[in-house]
């Protein structure tokens, strides 16, 4: 009536005798053979909190204890020691708020142009498979004029840079204080 397969029952007779329930449990060692002894864990708080290695990065805490024979551990296991020990959120490196240094700003209203410019990298197909050429083009946000654009085979920052530097001269900027340039932004897709 339930189209139950007799030998799953037997299986599960079966696992009722041996377990004493009939709960499912998690196959293969409860801790894992190669997991860090306490000692080893100890050694890296030990190290990460002198105070001439307080400063490190968590690869360079991973290379600097190897190298002092405190320890043996990669970049990752010394995060998870330290963040299991409420120590590891500002030794990444990466910039968490996302507050970049040195983005230019888009100004909050634009009057006219020449204020803000745009850039973009557009990928043109070819008849090689990967290949590509590089469509580079500069907008006037304002007036959302192109400003400047040009094709390259190359995908690199001497083309970004004479877009910018393309853009000034056909916009007859040249003169211009370096204040009172347009502000120069790449959306990224957004």
């Amino acid at each position: 009536m339930l189209q139950i397969s007799i030998r799953r029952v037997e299986r599960w007779e079966c696992r009722l005798r041996r377990n004493g329930s009939m709960a499912y449990e998690k196959p293969g060692p409860q801790q894992p053979a190669h997991a860090l002894m306490p000692a080893e864990k100890d050694a890296v708080l030990s190290f990460a909190g002198r105070e001439d290695t307080v400063d490190y990065s968590l690869q360079l805490l991973a290379i600097k204890g190897a190298e002092a024979n405190a320890f043996y551990l990669s970049a990752s296991s010394v995060r998870l020691i330290l963040q299991e020990n409420g120590l590891g959120d500002d030794r990444t490196g990466r910039v968490r708020n996302s507050t970049r240094r040195n983005k230019p700003d888009r100004p909050d209203e634009l009057t006219g142009p020449n204020q803000c410019w745009c850039w973009d990298v557009s990928y043109i197909k070819t008849d090689v498979l990967r290949v590509f050429w590089y469509l580079y083009v500069m907008l006037d946000e304002w007036s959302r004029k192109v400003v400047a654009w040009r094709i390259s085979r190359y995908h690199n920052h001497e083309e970004a840079m004479g877009l910018i530097d393309d853009a000034i001269i056909a916009e007859g900027l040249l003169d211009v204080d370096k204040e009172n340039l347009p502000v120069v932004v790449n959306d990224r897709g957004v």
